[in-house]
């Protein structure tokens, strides 16, 4: 019930106002190693109900699996939204100049991690321009609260920071890393390169 409940537009942001402290880290994240400006055109992956919309400039386009999301998305913000799934890309090679996406991977299985990464190199014309922002288990071991908190995540794919490096690992080179520590989740930023 509590899942279905996040589906929707309403939980969703119920979710994302209870884990504002996340979104502050992973918005440092941005900041610190993609920064804001940008004048070329950008995808966003798992883009939900548009909430980083605000903090990437450009020609911007966000995709998301969940109908309702992008519903509300296209009415929240400006940019170019559809419905599809980040494992199948419907858009031409070399289209986007930046590929981005916040807090998706631990919602999918290390196959589709790796074809979702396969796509945006695909779709993305500067093979260095893909950023990935997402929540992995505590740094800190003893963090019980969250490691729990975080295993009741939709995402069913929580990973360590070293895993999810290893995974991002093996679908390209890791030009860049870097983490914050979050009061609910721990956040971690990878920059990826085709070669």
């Amino acid at each position: 019930m509590f899942y279905k409940l996040l589906e929707t537009s309403v939980g969703y942001r119920l979710n994302r106002w209870v884990g504002t402290s996340t979104a502050n880290a992973l918005i440092s994240l941005l900041d610190e190693n993609v920064g804001r400006t940008f004048n070329g055109r950008i995808l966003e992956l798992g883009c939900g109900l548009g909430h980083f919309r605000e903090y990437l400039a450009g020609d911007y386009y966000g995709i998301d699996i969940n109908p309702s999301y992008v519903k509300t998305a296209q009415k929240s913000y400006p940019g170019h939204f559809s419905e599809m799934d980040c494992t199948s890309l419907k858009f031409e090679n070399d289209f986007f100049d930046r590929v981005v996406s916040f807090v998706t991977f631990h919602h999918l299985t290390p196959s589709q991690v790796e074809q979702t990464i396969k796509e945006a190199f695909r779709v993305c014309k500067n093979k260095d321009e893909i950023h990935i922002f997402d929540a992995i288990l505590p740094l800190d071991p003893k963090q019980r609260f969250k490691r729990q908190l975080f295993r009741m995540d939709r995402g069913r794919f929580q990973r360590s920071k070293e895993e999810h490096l290893s995974l991002l690992g093996r679908c390209g080179k890791i030009l860049k890393t870097s983490h914050r520590d979050g009061l609910l989740h721990d956040v971690l930023y990878a920059r990826l390169s085709s070669s």
